[in-house]
């Protein structure tokens, strides 16, 4: 290490140097051992060694960790050096050194998962780990959104629904899904609180608790929830919270496939979805595509959407700050236009888009009533200026 000119070994060094006088002799034994270890075992001194030593440095002298927290993340380290192999071996450290020297579990200039609010613990879980879903190659329930995806059919025959059917079993969307069984060392959360930081983005995922793997960043956590900042809503407003859920410390990403989404003054109750928040490259709040959700049915009432003359029922979805009617099971949302008893218009999409006093879609079914009278179209560009009860339509 005194070899090294590096400003990191430099660091690193006067770290452990420093720390050194303030540990138990019983510490002080063990961390030689293992260090003796390491040597026979031939590892690079770089970054293993470093991370090795600014582990045990910086948790004396940044993270401030008592005596009986610093001997159970050594127990650990002992664990890892006898089971574990290089590549993993120099995982565990350089996670571990971010996290008593940042207090995070990723670390580098281009995104940060910063840590707040915790309290936590180090464990070496012996049993088997089970496989990860990749949720990466699931079906994106969201590509509907995607405007050079065509999100529905063509339809020519008018259909009302059938609300006599009973689902002879759960639908698989409402099914619980498997989460990863974590062994070896792991850090474990009573409480915690994440930031998630890159240049495009500043995300709180607040109040979860779980487990988090020391060998490859995988997190397995349940409750929590995630506000709607980066798009610009207050998350006391908005905000999606957890059941249970999974995601990778090393990427700005969080999937959810179950959940509860709050909108104050949108939604009148909690409504069931799935999540999606990703940081990437945008100009400004007002053009963020993430977070994302999405409603499991289409019987979502829209708070503002429903009067005398106006009724809405269908999905209820967030694509970052704008509102969609998309639905996890694809059914159709309905418009339905009323002058005192009489309809004028009834009108079908999987993808309105609500804006103020404004409803589109690019693609709709309408039937157009006039006294007993009426007309179908299978498929227009729609407009709706409900203020002004104004509808435009065009043929796609």
């Amino acid at each position: 290490m005194e070899n090294n000119t590096s400003t990191e070994a430099t660091a690193v060094g006067a770290a452990f140097a420093t720390s050194w006088q303030k540990l138990t002799l019983d510490q002080q034994d063990l961390i030689m051992r293992l260090s003796t270890v390491l040597h026979k075992k031939r590892y690079k001194p770089f970054p293993l060694y470093s991370d090795f030593y600014g582990s045990i440095g910086f948790a004396v002298e940044i993270e401030h960790a008592d005596t009986e927290r610093l001997t159970a993340f050594l127990k650990v380290a002992t664990q890892v050096i006898e089971k574990q192999n290089g590549p993993k071996t120099s995982a565990f450290f350089h996670y571990t050194r971010d996290f008593f020297e940042y207090h995070a579990l990723h670390y580098e200039k281009s995104y940060r998962l910063n840590i707040r609010d915790d309290e936590y613990s180090f464990d070496y879980i012996n049993e088997p780990a089970a496989e990860v879903q990749d949720t990466t190659k699931a079906t994106d329930k969201f590509n509907q959104w995607d405007k050079n995806n065509p999100s529905q059919d063509n339809n020519t025959v008018w259909k009302d629904e059938d609300t006599t059917k009973v689902a002879e079993s759960m639908p698989s969307w409402l099914q619980p899904t498997p989460q990863p069984v974590l062994s070896g060392p792991v850090l474990k959360f009573e409480t915690v609180t994440f930031n998630i930081a890159t240049p495009y983005d500043s995300a709180v995922l607040k109040n979860t608790h779980g487990s988090v793997s020391l060998l490859d960043g995988t997190f397995v956590g349940e409750k929590g929830s995630f506000g709607w900042n980066p798009a610009g809503l207050s998350s006391d407003s908005v905000h999606f919270e957890f059941k249970e859920f999974n995601f990778n410390v090393n990427k700005p990403n969080i999937k959810a496939e179950h959940g509860k989404l709050v909108y104050v003054g949108k939604v009148a109750n909690k409504v069931d979805g799935i999540f999606e928040f990703k940081s990437v490259r945008h100009k400004d709040e007002a053009s963020a595509v993430f977070p994302r959700f999405m409603s499991f049915q289409s019987n979502i009432a829209i708070l503002g959407m429903s009067t005398d003359k106006m009724k809405y029922t269908g999905g209820f979805a967030l694509n970052g700050h704008h509102i969609y009617s998309s639905s996890v099971n694809g059914d159709y949302s309905k418009l339905e236009v009323t002058e005192g008893s009489d309809r004028r218009f009834i009108a079908r999409s999987r993808l309105f888009e609500f804006g103020d006093s404004v409803i589109t879609a690019g693609q709709a079914m309408i039937q157009i009533y006039q006294d007993n009278d009426s007309i179908f179209h299978p498929g227009v560009q729609l407009r709706y200026e409900y203020g002004k009860e104004r509808l435009s339509l065009q043929r796609v």
